[in-house]
C-alpha cells in the first residue's frame, strides 16, 4: 500500500472530520426557512468556504445546492493532489461519473425540454473541472440535439457512444443506461490494471455491491413499472457481476410477477432493499442506506486503499444529498422529524 495510500488516509480522516454530525442535520431540520439553513451552513467547516460569496439573507435553494455540489469537486481536487498516476488513473473514474451525470443532465434538456442548462454549467465549471474534462460543456448547454452533445464530447470515450445513440434513434433512457452501463464496465475492469492485488478485494466489495443492487432495481422496475420482456429487461443490465448470480438473475428475470422477483434474492444480503416497503420507504432509499453503510464499513476499516477514498466521496455525496433533502423538506415546511424519517445519520459522532 505504500506511504502514499498513508498520506491519502491522513487528508481523508481530516476531511472527514469537518463534515456534518447527526446533530448538525437534525439542527438544520429544525429550520424554519431555507436562508436560516444557508447561514447555518456558513457557519459550519464543511461549508464556510465554498458558501462564503453567498448573502444568507437572500440566497435560494437553486445557488446554495450548486455551492453545495462545487464543494465536492474541492474535495476530489484535494485527494487528486496527492497521488501518483496509477491512482489518478482510478481516481479519475469517480471524475467520469461526474461527467455522465453533466451529460444526462444536458440530454434530459434535449429530450424533455428541462430548463436546466444553465444550473448544469454553474455546477460543472470550475477551473479544475474545465481543465480536467475533455468535454466542451458551453457547447453542452447550447446544444438542441443529440447530434451537437456528440459534438461537445469530441475526443472523450462518450463521442463514439453517442454517435451510435444517434444513428439508432435511441431515447434518453436508453442512452442513459448505455452511458452508465460504460462507466460500471470500465471501472470494473481497471481495478485489475491500476490497483494493488491486496486491495482488489475491498474495491469489488464496494463497486460489487453497488452494481448488483442498480441490477436488482432495474430487473424490479422494469417488471412492476414497465412491463418490459426479459430480452429487453438483459439489454440494460449493467455488465458487472459480484455476489448477485447469474442463476439469480435468470431466475429474476425470468418470473412472471415483480414479487416473484423478489423472492429470488430472498435469502441473500439484497432482499433488505424491500424490506421496509409497508413503512413507506423507497427501495430507492434503501439502496442509498445500503451503499452509505458500506462506504462507512470501507471509510473505517480501509482507509489506506482506492476504496477507502471512493467511500469517502461516496459519504460527501451522501451528505450532499441529505443537505439539499433538508432544504426540499424546509422549504415545503414538512415536520422535521418527517425530514428525518428518510435520511440515515446512524454512525455519524456529535
Amino acid at each position: 500500500m505504500g506511504m502514499d495510500y498513508s498520506a491519502i488516509a491522513s487528508k481523508l480522516k481530516a476531511m472527514y472530520g469537518r463534515g456534518l454530525t447527526n446533530a448538525d442535520l437534525d439542527t438544520l431540520a429544525q429550520k424554519g426557512t431555507v436562508r436560516e439553513i444557508c447561514a447555518y451552513l456558513k457557519s459550519t467547516d464543511a461549508y464556510r468556504e465554498v458558501l462564503s460569496g453567498l448573502d444568507d439573507t437572500t440566497a435560494h435553494r437553486g445557488e446554495i445546492e450548486i455551492c453545495l455540489n462545487r464543494s465536492i469537486m474541492q474535495e476530489y481536487e484535494r485527494l487528486y493532489s496527492f497521488m501518483n498516476q496509477d491512482k489518478r488513473t482510478m481516481l479519475r473514474f469517480w471524475f467520469t461519473r461526474r461527467e455522465i451525470n453533466l451529460l444526462t443532465a444536458g440530454l434530459r434538456h434535449i429530450f424533455t425540454h428541462e430548463r436546466i442548462a444553465e444550473d448544469v454549467m454553474k455546477q460543472a465549471v470550475t477551473q479544475f473541472f474545465a481543465s480536467h474534462s475533455g468535454i466542451d460543456i458551453v457547447a453542452l448547454t447550447k446544444a438542441k440535439t443529440l447530434a451537437e452533445v456528440a459534438d461537445a464530447c469530441r475526443g472523450t470515450p462518450y463521442f463514439e457512444l453517442l454517435k451510435r445513440a444517434e444513428e439508432a434513434s435511441s431515447d434518453y433512457f436508453s442512452i442513459a443506461m448505455m452511458l452508465d452501463g460504460y462507466y460500471y464496465s470500465s471501472l470494473w475492469k481497471a481495478k485489475d490494471k491500476y490497483l494493488d492485488k491486496n486491495e482488489i478485494g475491498y474495491f469489488q466489495e464496494l463497486i460489487g455491491t453497488i452494481t448488483d443492487m442498480l441490477n436488482i432495481m432495474w430487473i424490479y422496475r422494469g417488471k412492476k413499472y414497465f412491463n418490459f420482456d426479459s430480452e429487453l429487461i438483459y439489454t440494460y443490465l449493467l455488465p458487472v457481476r459480484y455476489r448477485l448470480t447469474q442463476e439469480q438473475i435468470t431466475e429474476m428475470v425470468s418470473s412472471p410477477a415483480p414479487e416473484k422477483a423478489v423472492s429470488a434474492i430472498a435469502d441473500t444480503k439484497y432482499s433488505r432493499l424491500f424490506s421496509h416497503r409497508e413503512q413507506g420507504h423507497f427501495i430507492e432509499e434503501i439502496y442509498h442506506q445500503i451503499v452509505f453503510e458500506t462506504s462507512k464499513h470501507m471509510f473505517r476499516d480501509y482507509p489506506k486503499t482506492m476504496a477507502g477514498v471512493f467511500a469517502y466521496l461516496y459519504l460527501k455525496e451522501y451528505e450532499i444529498s441529505a443537505v439539499t433533502m433538508i432544504i426540499e423538506g424546509v422549504r415545503y415546511h414538512y415536520d422535521p422529524s418527517a425530514i428525518m424519517k428518510h435520511i440515515d445519520t446512524a454512525g455519524r459522532e456529535a
